[in-house]
């Protein structure tokens, strides 16, 4: 009885940070020192709502974006249509960088 449970459960921890380390990361910033956010609203915005704010910020940025997504791990998965292919590629929200992407959790 105890043994498929530990089985399981060890599977489970193996496999959690080799899936969750193919995301790419934008929690924790990545520079040193104290970082504070302050935000001031009602209520929490919608997804839509969070997508049009996203599309607006890549625009001042250079970017066109055709979608935009916050994916788990922070970072905003923008999609779009160029030379007759869908790219995907992943900013970090606070910065707007491309970048190398830190792929590990924290």
């Amino acid at each position: 009885m105890i043994r498929p449970f530990v089985a399981a459960l060890s599977f489970a921890v193996l496999a959690a940070p080799a899936a969750a380390a193919s995301y790419p990361n934008c929690l924790g910033g990545g520079s040193p020192g104290l970082q504070v956010h302050v935000e001031i609203g009602y209520g929490d915005r919608s997804s839509d709502d969070q997508e049009v704010f996203d599309k607006m910020r890549l625009r001042q940025a250079g970017i066109a974006a055709d979608s935009v997504d916050r994916t788990w791990l922070g970072c905003m998965k923008v999609q779009r249509f160029e030379n007759g292919r869908w790219v995907t590629e992943y900013y970090n929200p606070d910065t707007v960088e491309s970048g190398p992407l830190d792929l590990t959790l924290r």
